[in-house]
């Protein structure tokens, strides 16, 4: 994904803000979870992001419950943005995603995020998340 350069630290800029990001080149970007969604960010954030990068990667996305449910809130944000800006996502998830969220309270918005999770996950997705850019 970085045509073989090797990554370097990398910021990104938010009203007089930044956020480090772990690693990139040629576009991607990587980052913990816990960076992303344990973090106090929000949409604007994640639209400054996925202006800079066209390629996500995400490491350890855990199972969702009522003990990270602000986390759970910042992670259906995040993928509402990426996926509305049509950005790439390679991310390790701790369970499938049909059993990514315990907590009943959260049903519905992680079943839209499932899904657009597994668009996002399509060759018609993939072959067109550049173009939607």
């Amino acid at each position: 994904m970085s045509g073989g350069l090797a990554s370097k630290k990398g910021h990104v800029q938010v009203l007089g803000r930044t956020i480090e990001v772990n690693q990139e080149a040629m576009g991607t970007a990587r980052f913990t979870f816990d960076a992303l969604c344990e973090a106090p960010l929000g949409t604007r954030d994640y639209l400054a992001i996925s202006h800079a990068y066209h390629t996500l990667m995400i490491d350890y996305v855990p199972r969702f419950d009522r003990d990270n449910s602000n986390a759970a809130k910042r992670f259906i944000q995040l993928m509402d943005t990426l996926y509305d800006r049509g950005i790439k996502l390679v991310a390790g998830f701790e369970v499938a995603l049909r059993e990514m969220s315990a907590d009943k309270d959260r049903a519905f918005e992680f079943k839209r995020t499932v899904s657009r999770l597994n668009e996002m996950a399509s060759s018609e997705y993939l072959a067109g998340a550049v173009q939607k850019r």
